[in-house]
This record gives C-alpha cells, sequence and structure tokens, in this order.
C-alpha cells in the first residue's frame, strides 16, 4: 500500500511541538501560544504522478503550483490547486509517489488509513458523471445529506474522495445539470 509521509506519528509529534507553550513575549496582536490555523497541504499517493497529474488536470482543471526533484533519490513534489484557487492560496494537493525503503528504513508502520479529502462542488450529481466517464469508481451516487448533496468516489489510483455540494454556499442557489 502506498502512503504520504504525513503519518499519524508524524502528525502527532508535529502537534505535539506545536502545542508546547511559547517562550517569546506577546507582543501587540501576536499570540504568545502557538496554534494551528490551518491546512497547508492534503497528500494523495500515487503509483504514477504523470499519469495522476493528467488525470487530475483534464478531470478536475487542477493548476501546478510545483513540480520539482527534490532528495537523493529522485523524488518528487508535485502540488496542484483546484480551479479558482490562487497557487498561493492553501490547502493544496500533493500527488505523492512514496519512496518505500526510506518509509520502512524510518520504520514507517505496513499500514495507513485512508485518504480523506473532501471537495466541494457546484453540480455534484453533474461532477458524478464526469468522474465516471473519466474511469472513476463511484462509491455513492450525489446523495442528499441535508447538509448538502453528497458523493464518494475513488480515483484511478486508489484514493477515496468525498465530494459535496454544500446546502450553505451560493451553489445551493443553482441548479444541477446532471
Amino acid at each position: 500500500m502506498t502512503r504520504c509521509l504525513l503519518t499519524p506519528a508524524s502528525v502527532l509529534a508535529t502537534l505535539l511541538l506545536l502545542l508546547t507553550p511559547a517562550i517569546a513575549e506577546e507582543e501587540e496582536g501576536i499570540p504568545t501560544e502557538p496554534v494551528i490555523d490551518g491546512i497547508s497541504f492534503v497528500c494523495l499517493t500515487v503509483d504514477d504522478q504523470d499519469k495522476a497529474l493528467a488525470w487530475y488536470t483534464e478531470t478536475l482543471g487542477v493548476t501546478v503550483t510545483m513540480d520539482e526533484a527534490y532528495g537523493a533519490n529522485g523524488e518528487r513534489w508535485l502540488s496542484v490547486t483546484l480551479p479558482g484557487q490562487s497557487p498561493e492560496d492553501f490547502p493544496q494537493i500533493v500527488l505523492f509517489k512514496p519512496d518505500h525503503a526510506m518509509e520502512k528504513s524510518m520504520g514507517m508502520p505496513e499500514t495507513q488509513p485512508a485518504t480523506n479529502l473532501l471537495l466541494n462542488t457546484n453540480f455534484c450529481s453533474a461532477m458524478v458523471d464526469k468522474l465516471r466517464d473519466a474511469g472513476a469508481t463511484i462509491i455513492q451516487e450525489a446523495t442528499d445529506k441535508g447538509y448538502g448533496i453528497e458523493a464518494i468516489w475513488v480515483d484511478p489510483f486508489g484514493n477515496w474522495i468525498t465530494m459535496m455540494q454544500p446546502l450553505y454556499s451560493d451553489y445551493s442557489e443553482a441548479t444541477d445539470p446532471g
């Protein structure tokens, strides 16, 4: 199974470091205690970054924000943003190809929880049709859940993704063409 380097253990270690009391003196408008104020990246594990980039670009219209080699083993950082999102905005999606030898040497566990990513859409049922046509496996068709219209799908790389047309947004006024 492929994994993102953001494991539960690494997230917990980061949180513990962030949640320790701040040493700096309080300045006007700057908190003295550390806070977590957002999500930077969500990793989707893929076995072929070029195929994943082509699929996400053609299907969801993502834009590449960074595509650079790093590390001694030819690793590649490939991050994208969704349509309408500025390249400087977060969170961004990382199409991540894991290095199993490195993970094993770090003592990482063999299993990982399923990827959990929730995307908003303006027309859930029409997007389900588009995703199905592009090779995604639809686990749950567009269904009114009371808080929004939700669908669950799996991309061609095995990532489970939830998609929602929220009722509290401007989207709720639109007519779904699907």
